[in-house]
């Protein structure tokens, strides 16, 4: 699941460094033809170029996917594991680190010394 997760994490990096280089690649086009441009729409048209003139955005969003089920299926497996477990663990049982009968042993148990005095005589 960890690797999984960290896979996904990674992809999101790769998409970013390659919007950036598209970024960079298309910049000298966006100054001639654009005399003000926002960020976003800088971005979008970088995004579009990526998108027309490679496959990278599709492998990263096919090998995302990919992740995503792995990551289910390992999340699916671990709930499943844990939930037979629970079914398959016996009820109302004394764990058996546990004296057999508690309250047995809580009558029998030795009585402790206090910090009282003794009275004359030797009774308490």
């Amino acid at each position: 699941m960890a690797l999984a997760k960290w896979r996904q994490r990674r992809l999101r990096i790769y998409e970013s460094a390659l919007l950036d280089h598209a970024l960079d690649e298309i910049r000298p086009e966006l100054e001639t033809k654009y005399s003000s441009i926002d960020n976003e729409t800088r971005l979008a048209l970088a995004f579009r170029s990526l998108a027309d003139q490679s496959r990278s955005l599709a492998e990263i969003r096919a090998h995302d996917a990919h992740f995503a089920r792995q990551y289910g299926r390992a999340l699916q497996q671990l709930l499943t594991g844990r939930y037979a477990q629970v079914l398959l663990e016996p009820k109302n049982e004394i764990p058996s680190n546990e004296p057999e009968n508690s309250l047995e042993t809580l009558d029998s148990a030795p009585e402790l010394p206090t910090n009282e005095p003794e009275a004359e005589g030797g009774i308490r």
